[in-house]
């Protein structure tokens, strides 16, 4: 019902995935196999996050892609907002056209503070607390199709963090489909 759009969250998997500035840089093919984002599609949303200025980019053997600054400075809003182009914002919880007020929709109000108590914890919420989360769907991925490891800890954790996991339930809302 109430997801980030995929862009998003690839987004956020992706910058999770990433060192710090001044860390090793990352081979958008090593994180597209790994995540199991489509190259061409990473390629190009790592062209948008360093326009947005979340990463940095350089080109060659020792290039790469790293964080333009430390995660616990990158707040998750920012980063959702700079996908999408827009204020954090969801649609009326009873699908109405028109609903900018109580006297239009009856859950206005109820529905407008869960959105601004949402768009806060966003706020609060750095890159940092998401990376230490790891994506789940991701990890499931790196076991099931037992892709190497990265040398950075958080692949390394990400694939701990897969024998842990539930079966296959659940998956639709961690990976931002709906049911």
């Amino acid at each position: 019902m109430l997801a980030l759009n995929q862009t998003t969250a690839y987004a956020i998997i992706t910058l999770g995935l990433l060192d710090e500035p001044q860390g090793n840089p990352r081979h958008v093919e090593e994180i597209s196999r790994v995540t199991g984002i489509p190259k061409a599609y990473l390629a190009k949303l790592v062209y948008r996050l360093r326009l947005k200025g979340f990463v940095t980019t350089r080109r060659g053997y020792r290039g790469g892609v790293t964080l333009a600054r430390p995660a616990q400075e990158i707040p998750l809003l920012e980063v959702a907002e700079a996908m999408t182009g827009r204020p954090f914002s969801a649609p009326c919880l009873l699908g109405l056209r028109i609903c900018g007020d109580s006297a239009t929709c009856p859950l206005n109000r109820f529905w407008s503070k869960t959105i601004e108590q949402l768009r806060n914890g966003l706020m609060r919420a750095t890159l940092a607390d998401a990376s230490d989360l790891r994506c789940i769907a991701s990890a499931r991925r790196l076991r099931d199709q037992g892709i190497a490891k990265m040398s950075s800890n958080s692949i390394e954790d990400a694939s701990k963090l897969a024998s842990f996991l539930p079966g296959e339930e659940g998956d639709d809302f961690i990976e931002g489909r709906s049911t």
